[in-house]
């Protein structure tokens, strides 16, 4: 038996632009949204070092089902590394 689907608004918090979107569940909604604004790929060695070592500002690795918060800490590690990394003879 399937699950009962119900109708779901999905708001684009950037734009306020909303959908209806028939799904069994809140996060099936968000996801069918999501779809056609996002990618997702694990990140490979090369891409995390471009993005840790060359951003302008810190990147913050979020941890997927809590909210975003400050990683000070995270940021005085990659510092550190970045301060390594420039060392190294090219």
């Amino acid at each position: 038996m399937t699950a009962p689907k119900r109708i779901y608004l999905v708001r684009n918090v950037d734009t306020g632009d909303e959908r209806l979107i028939r799904a069994a569940n809140a996060a099936q909604a968000r996801n069918h949204a999501a779809r056609d604004t996002l990618s997702v790929e694990v990140a490979s060695q090369d891409q995390l070092v471009a993005l840790l070592t060359e951003a302008d500002v810190p990147v913050r690795i979020e941890e997927a089902g809590r909210e975003s918060e400050p990683q000070p800490a995270l940021d005085e590690e990659r510092d550190k590394k970045v301060e390594r990394f420039a060392d190294l003879p090219a």
